[in-house]
């Protein structure tokens, strides 16, 4: 009999945002150049690898999304310079710095802004993804879900203590 709740069973997430400052054009694969180290299980690198062949795993996603009228290249906004992305330290510590994410199925990499600069040379910094944007909606409607809960509980408690005939003799 082992501990129930030893780290094995939880899987916690350790989030951290880096900034792409460059990319690299491989065969098969894209080198994303970030602003800090992520930690991999054989050292610290400034980088992180997506692959961009649409075959195996990344082709059968692409290819099921299309089938029912997902479009495929819109599932995950590659990185590009100037945008803002978080990962999961926790899943990269497991993995070999030259591990390729999917850009189809990453869950340990994800795109959370962008640095807009305009015609002027304005600097508009993490304007909103369509990502993010669905997070903060997700959370308005659960918030919105939890406040009718609590509505509802409150009338129902409100006609208990009011409503109900007195108990029989």
């Amino acid at each position: 009999m082992g501990n129930s709740n030893s780290s094995e069973n939880t899987r916690r997430s350790n989030w951290k945002l880096f900034k792409v400052i460059g990319k690299t054009e491989n065969s098969g694969y894209t080198r994303y150049h970030l602003s800090d180290y992520v930690t991999y299980s054989n050292g610290n690198y400034k980088h992180v690898d997506f692959d961009t062949r649409v075959v195996g795993t990344n082709g059968a996603i692409a290819l099921a999304g299309f089938l029912v009228g997902y479009p495929a290249l819109e599932r995950f906004d590659f990185p590009r310079e100037g945008y803002y992305v978080k990962i999961d330290l926790e899943q990269t510590r497991n993995l070999n710095s030259g591990y390729e994410f999917s850009g189809f199925s990453s869950s340990a990499v994800k795109v959370v802004g962008k640095e807009e600069i305009d015609s002027d040379g304005n600097v508009s910094i993490m304007a909103a993804t369509r990502d993010l944007c669905e997070e903060i909606i997700e959370c308005r409607q659960r918030y919105a879900r939890a406040a009718e809960y609590s509505r509802w509980v409150n009338q129902t408690q409100a006609w208990t203590s009011w409503d109900m005939p007195p108990p029989p003799k």
